[in-house]
């Protein structure tokens, strides 16, 4: 499942509603792959929607960590369940982890600890993205495009990619990725690459990230949409968990 691993790995688009970055919020993450029987794209995680939800406050991340079970290993179409196995609470200035075993106010955290802004988080999160160590055949401004009536730039990157399709086989991937941003967006701290928007001058974060798998042939599209402010619930969550994050630091190895 190694295609799985790189579109849930891969580091989120920026957040954004009419043009300003919400300091708090709820946005939803789709991964989606495109169904050539419908002509639209699909949820391609199983689950109640296939999307996922990431609640944020300020320098503060909270998103519930699933477990998907498949129940066939045809990529084009993965049918599960989802089961959640834990939260985590991200504090992004102390770069501090901890993990709870539901998302509530009474909850008490289980598991703490860093992980550097510069590797690859277990379990799908964080600082990290795909496009930052992934070694580029080409990369160069194409045409822009307009999606839903909105102008996008667009940075096409191309590369390749061992994938295991057997046990014993493994098969040469390629891949034309497309990375969008209309700077309708400034100050989030959802990022899909920071070094393609430094090196190629995006000025802004990407928000889109569609990519094209030549052989096998696959489209999938990386997507995050602001959905609504957080409930007063949800902040008195954010109010408790940072408080136990500043009485119980985690310490610098």
């Amino acid at each position: 499942m190694n295609k799985i691993l790189l579109y849930i790995i891969c580091l989120l688009v920026s957040v954004f509603v009419n043009g300003q970055a919400k300091p708090s919020g709820v946005l939803m993450q789709s991964i989606d792959a495109f169904d050539e029987k419908t002509n639209k794209y699909v949820p391609y995680l199983p689950g109640s929607t296939g999307h996922r939800l990431f609640y944020y406050r300020d320098s503060l991340v909270i998103f519930q960590v699933p477990h998907f079970t498949f129940s066939s290993t045809d990529t084009s179409s993965l049918a599960g369940t989802e089961k959640l196995l834990y939260v985590v609470f991200i504090d992004l200035r102390s770069l501090s982890f901890y993990e709870y075993p539901e998302f509530s106010a009474q909850s008490r955290f289980t598991k703490k600890y860093k992980q550097a802004d510069s590797m690859p988080i277990k379990y799908s999160w964080n600082f990290y993205s795909f496009a930052e160590t992934q070694k580029f055949d080409s990369v160069h401004w194409v045409a822009d495009t307009i999606i839903n009536n909105i102008k996008y730039r667009r940075l096409q990157a191309l590369y390749s990619q061992d994938y295991q399709n057997s046990p014993t086989t493994v098969q040469k991937q390629r891949h034309i990725m497309q990375l969008l941003t209309s700077c309708a967006q400034k100050g989030s701290i959802f990022h899909m690459s920071r070094s393609l928007e430094k090196r190629y001058n995006a000025g802004c974060p990407f928000e889109i990230a569609i990519d094209r798998i030549v052989s096998p042939k696959g489209v999938f599209k990386i997507e995050l949409q602001y959905m609504r402010p957080l409930t007063k619930h949800e902040n008195e969550i954010f109010d408790i968990w940072e408080k136990n994050a500043r009485l119980y630091p985690v310490k610098n190895k």
